[in-house]
C-alpha cells in the first residue's frame, strides 16, 4: 500500500513539473512573438562589408560613372580605364585588378543612387585603392540633341549637388583610396563657333575642381586641352566619345599624375 502511494506521489510530482515546464515555454514563446527583442545577428550585406580596407599588396581599380568611363567609342573596349590598368601593371610590381561599375547614359542622380543602395558597389568602394570616375555630361548634354546652353546651365546646379554627395559618400566609405575625376572636354568644337559651349564646359570643370580640393585623396584630371582643335583625330565615329587614341591620351595623363 505504501509503495502504491509513493508511486502515485512520484507520478503527480513529475506531471506537475512537466506542466510547469510547458507553461513556462508557452509563455516565453508568446513573449518572443509579441515583444521580440533585439538581435546581435547581422544581415549578409552587413557582414560582407565589415572591416574591409584597401590592401598594399595589390591595386584594385574601381571605375564609376557613365559611357566615358565604360569606354564607349573604343573598338578595343579598353577605354581610359584599361589604359590606366595596363600602365600601372607595367610600372608597379603588384597585381592590378579592375572592378568596372560604369553604365552608359548614367547621370549624377543615378550614380548617387547606385552608390547609396547597392551593397556590392559599397563593398568594392571599401576595398579599392584607386577610383576612376566621369559623370555629369549626360546631365547637361545628350548626343544627337540640340545643345542649349541655358538648359544645360539649369541642369548644372543639381548635378553639382549630386556630385558633392557622391564624393562625400565615397570618402566616408574609403578615405584612403585615390579618387580621380576625369574632367569634361568639348566634343562640339566644330559647331561651337562663338566658343559658348567651351566656356560652359570650362565652367563645369572649374566647379568640379573646387569639389575635389576638399578631399586630400581626390584629384581632378583635365582633358579639355587633349581634344581642343583635335576632335577629328581623337573622337570616335559618333563624334562624341573618344576613340582609342583619345582614351589613350586620357589614361596616360592619369597615370602621369598618379606617378
Amino acid at each position: 500500500m505504501k509503495s502504491s502511494r509513493l508511486l502515485w506521489s512520484v507520478i503527480l510530482t513529475v506531471a506537475l513539473l512537466t506542466t510547469l515546464i510547458f507553461i513556462y515555454g508557452f509563455v516565453n514563446a508568446i513573449q518572443t512573438v509579441v515583444y521580440p527583442g533585439g538581435s546581435n545577428l547581422t544581415t549578409p550585406e552587413e557582414e560582407f562589408i565589415e572591416d574591409i580596407s584597401p590592401s598594399d599588396e595589390e591595386i584594385v581599380i574601381l571605375s564609376l560613372g557613365d559611357s566615358l568611363t565604360e569606354g564607349t567609342g573604343d573598338k578595343t573596349q579598353n577605354g581610359y580605364v584599361g589604359v590606366v590598368r595596363e600602365l600601372l601593371e607595367e610600372k608597379e610590381n603588384k597585381p592590378v585588378y579592375l572592378r568596372p561599375f560604369a553604365v552608359d547614359g548614367y547621370t549624377t542622380d543615378q550614380l548617387l543612387d547606385f552608390i547609396m543602395t547597392q551593397s556590392g558597389t559599397r563593398t568594392t568602394i571599401k576595398e579599392a585603392n584607386l577610383i576612376l570616375m566621369t559623370i555629369g555630361g549626360n546631365d547637361m548634354f545628350s548626343p544627337g540633341n540640340e545643345i542649349i546652353i541655358d538648359s544645360a546651365r539649369e541642369s548644372m546646379s543639381p548635378a553639382l549637388e549630386n556630385l558633392k554627395k557622391i564624393f562625400s559618400e565615397i570618402h566616408t566609405l574609403n578615405s584612403e583610396a585615390d579618387i580621380i575625376y576625369v574632367g569634361l572636354f568639348n566634343p562640339f568644337t566644330e559647331i561651337d563657333e562663338d566658343g559658348e559651349i567651351s566656356l560652359f564646359v570650362q565652367e563645369w570643370n572649374n566647379e568640379v575642381f573646387k569639389i575635389t580640393t576638399g578631399y586630400k585623396q581626390a584629384l581632378f584630371i583635365p582633358t579639355y586641352d587633349l581634344f581642343y582643335k583635335n576632335t577629328k583625330n581623337y573622337l570616335s565615329s559618333d563624334v562624341y566619345h573618344p576613340n582609342e587614341e583619345g582614351y589613350k591620351r586620357i589614361g596616360e595623363r592619369i597615370v602621369n599624375a598618379l606617378q
